[in-house]
């Protein structure tokens, strides 16, 4: 043990140096450290008052010069924006702004400290103070005589035309520095102290420093440099050099870039320090003496190696019946010089070969015992087994019988609803009939109360039909029984006779109804043009019923094309938005139930029976496709359709349609004129270029052309980058396209950009670049058409990958 023991001692005793120098080093990097977030939090908070006060002194310069001519009618905006900006900014204790004589003509808030009125107060130092050109001017640090907080008072001078019109006065509040101080203190024993260039104290963690006073931490005391602007103090007293480092601190000393001739003073008592090396200390002797106990433990495992032999025998003899039933027991022979353990070991081996023939005959005797009761075992369970079928056949008969009467009953509840429902819509209307019926069979009517009464019926008249024919509707496909027509629909025409229709309804509410359709979709479709013109109609009418000031926007766009046997098919999507009253979330999962309106809806303002949204969401999901809802409540509605899989007609004299269903004779969709609505085309680009014809790639001999050019990478690099655009419409652009929240775009067409240039892609890097541009530009109408291009890019891709993976198929 003794050659463990003391070399260990030795190296313990020679490392305690070296682990006083690395505690001093890490104590110098963990003051660093610590004092970055307090410098930028302290600096955020002043910059960001001083910046509020600026913005807010441009803003009501205007004001003042116009006061100053006169305008008195200005001074209750000028009060509301002053009281505004004190609450915005609760550092600043009071905000006050004079005009060009120096008198106060608003004040937040109106009373001083006291209880007097600022306003009308003259300050005419206040102007007379500023330089030439007039400057912002920051005052030293003072307290008032009510409030002992230390302030600094920001004088801004108000500039029009060169022209000095007034001041604002902001007085900070720097109490709220000894908040973030604290805020950012991670231990107790932390001390952070805020000073001047004077050593005046703004605020300190140390609760019996006082602001104002002078802060002289190394006095009576020795101090020694660890580092740039880092050093330890020591004091003078006791004599005990050890007392004297647990006395001692850490000191850093770190300037504000962002405020002129502040510095912060962080100190950390030197107490924690020398209880870590006492800790590692310990730990060290604790090695040391557990190495010692192993040394112990070696020696007695050696002297107990003398005994073995016994130790053998007397492990095998405990509890020998338990192994002579499990395991087994062979003789054994234990090798020793001592004869009374060989005399030992020859009886036991007796023993033994008796007590195992005893244990066979009677394990023998049990296993025969086993058997009978796991064949008697085996029989229960079969018998079991058919009972818990029995039962659970019955329940399942009881649980079907249960769901067949409860459908029933919901059938019957639904029908009864939906008769009553049906009989209130057809009464109403039938009441107004025979009243004016009743009322026309009256003598001595006038010709104008006449006409009156007959345009009353012909108004209920037509509502009463409508109403019909959507129940006719509703019931045949109900019943299965409505037909699906696919038949070549040219899509400008089915929007042209739907902007014909509400041309006139736009125009008499003031409304803009805009329409959008992509450019790529220059061919007819394979649709069912009268039930479309039907969801369009409801879809629209619904827009402008519930709109009042705005427009309503229609886009017609394609999502994705794809080629399968020898046909094209698309993706197609159209979205009706409005600006009008909007959907309650509450109300937009039921809103496409039969005779559901919103809560927000006025039955007497706006009319309607409910149906027009169910049998618009269940035509289109006869057509193959699904419809959502996004709408906020005023901010207005957007319903989308999406129809994944709609044929384009390849063969346009094959499809019936004639040149002038908006197709010209060269092949490209033609323009819809309006003057209450307008159709837009998307470019092909982000820059608003058709592609270039040296870049396009001619897709199966077609003759049709990608709307982009796409880049010329192998297959693996361009399925990687199709993974990626995938994902980026799916988790992002999808919901991005509708909210267009400035930062989630601008990271989007970074990311977009980004990708461009990794892949070499131009035009992708060109297309993120424009969605920033017009981020910056603040222009909204660039941003919804450039949103609805991205589709175009990864299916640009996907046709070239799909191209490739045929030609190899074919090869």
């Amino acid at each position: 043990m003794a050659f463990i023991f003391f070399p260990l001692l030795f190296i313990t005793v020679f490392n305690g140096q070296e682990a006083f120098l690395q505690m001093e080093k890490q104590t110098v990097q963990e003051l660093t450290a610590l004092s970055i977030p307090i410098k930028n939090s302290v600096e955020d908070w002043y910059q960001s008052h001083l910046g509020g006060a600026k913005v807010f002194a441009t803003k009501v310069s205007s004001l003042v010069a116009e006061i100053n001519q006169g305008n008195g009618a200005q001074l209750p905006t000028l009060n509301l924006m002053t009281q505004t900006m004190q609450t915005a900014f609760a550092g600043f204790s009071n905000i006050y702004v004079g005009d060009r004589q120096g008198k106060i003509i608003a004040s937040s808030p109106e009373l001083n400290e006291v209880g007097e009125s600022r306003l009308g107060l003259v300050q005419a130092e206040k102007m007379t103070d500023f330089s030439s050109p007039p400057k912002i001017q920051i005052s030293p640090l003072h307290r008032t005589n009510v409030n002992i907080d230390p302030h600094v008072a920001i004088t801004i001078p108000l500039v029009v035309n060169n022209s000095l019109e007034g001041f604002v006065n902001a007085s900070l509040n720097l109490a709220k520095t000894k908040e973030l101080l604290s805020a950012n203190r991670v231990t107790k024993e932390l001390n952070i102290t805020l000073i001047n260039a004077q050593n005046q104290i703004i605020a300190s963690t140390i609760d019996d420093l006082l602001s104002l006073e002078f802060y002289q931490p190394f006095q009576e005391g020795n101090l020694r440099d660890l580092a740039p602007s880092t050093y330890h103090w020591s004091p003078n007293k006791p004599a005990n050099p050890a007392l004297r480092w647990r006395d001692s601190y850490y000191y850093h000393i770190l300037p504000l870039d962002k405020i002129n001739d502040w510095q912060l003073v962080i100190g950390l008592p030197a107490r924690q320090s020398i209880e870590k090396l006492q800790i590692q200390s310990v730990q060290k002797l604790g090695l040391l003496l557990f190495l010692s106990l192993v040394g112990l433990i070696i020696a007695i495992r050696v002297s107990k190696r003398v005994a073995n032999p016994l130790l053998t025998l007397a492990k095998i003899t405990t509890d020998i019946p338990a192994k002579l039933e499990h395991q087994g027991l062979t003789p054994i022979a234990l090798h020793s010089e001592v004869s009374e353990v060989a005399t030992l070991n020859e009886n036991f081996n007796e023993m033994l070969i008796t007590l195992q023939s005893q244990f066979k005959t009677i394990k023998q005797a049990r296993d025969n015992l086993e058997t009978r009761v796991a064949e008697r075992t085996n029989t229960l369970i079969m018998i079991n087994k058919q009972l818990a079928e029995e039962i659970e056949e019955r329940q399942c008969i009881e649980v079907k019988l249960r769901e067949a009467k409860e459908n029933a009953e919901l059938a019957n509840r639904v029908k009864s609803e939906f008769l009553a429902n049906i009989s209130h819509e057809i009464r109403t209307p039938m009441n107004a009939i025979l009243g004016f019926c009743d009322l026309l069979l009256q003598k001595d009517l006038s010709l104008s109360q006449t006409q009156k009464y007959l345009n009353a019926i012909g108004s209920s008249s037509k509502i009463l039909l409508a109403l019909i024919d959507d129940i006719l509707d509703i019931s045949k496909i109900e019943a299965g029984k409505l037909v699906i027509h696919l038949e070549p629909v040219d899509l400008r025409t089915i929007v042209r006779e739907i902007k014909q229709i509400f041309d006139y309804k736009a125009e008499s509410k003031g409304l803009l109804l805009t329409i959008q359709v992509d450019e790529t979709l220059s061919q007819a479709i394979y649709f069912d043009a009268v039930r479309l013109r039907q969801i369009l109609f409801n879809l629209v009418g619904n827009a402008l019923k519930f709109t009042e000031e705005g427009q309503v926007f229609i886009y017609i766009g394609v999502e994705e094309i794809r080629v399968r046997s020898q046909a094209t098919y698309i993706s197609l999507a159209i979205e009706v938005t409005d600006t009008g009253i909007g959907i309650a979330p509450e109300d937009q999962a039921k809103i496409f139930d039969v005779f559901t309106q919103s809560q927000g809806q006025s039955t007497r303002k706006y009319g309607g029976t409910g149906l027009g949204l169910t049998i618009t969401k269940r035509l289109t999901s006869l057509l193959g496709g699904e419809i959502s809802l996004f709408s906020r409540p005023g901010e207005g509605s957007t319903f989308i359709l999406r129809f994944p899989a709609v044929r384009l007609v390849e063969n346009l004299s094959e499809s019936g349609l004639s040149l002038g269903h908006g197709v010209n004779a060269d092949g490209h969709p033609g323009s819809i004129a309006s003057s209450n609505a307008k159709e837009k085309f998307l470019p092909a680009k982000a820059g608003d270029m058709a592609p270039d014809d040296n870049h396009s790639i001619n897709q199966s001999g077609s003759g049709q052309h990608s709307p982009m050019a796409v880049p010329l990478i192998d297959q693996a690099r361009r399925q990687q980058l199709i993974s990626l655009l995938e994902q980026e419409e799916t988790n992002v652009w999808s919901t991005l396209r509708h909210t267009l929240v400035s930062r989630q775009l601008r990271n989007f067409g970074d990311r977009l950009a980004s990708w461009g240039t990794e892949y070499g892609w131009e035009d992708l890097e060109a297309y993120g670049r424009g969605l920033i541009q017009a981020l910056e530009d603040f222009d909204s109408r660039r941003l919804e058409q450039l949103m609805g291009q991205f589709p175009q890019y990864r299916g640009s891709l996907t046709e070239i990958n799909a191209g490739v993976d045929s030609r190899h198929t074919a090869e």
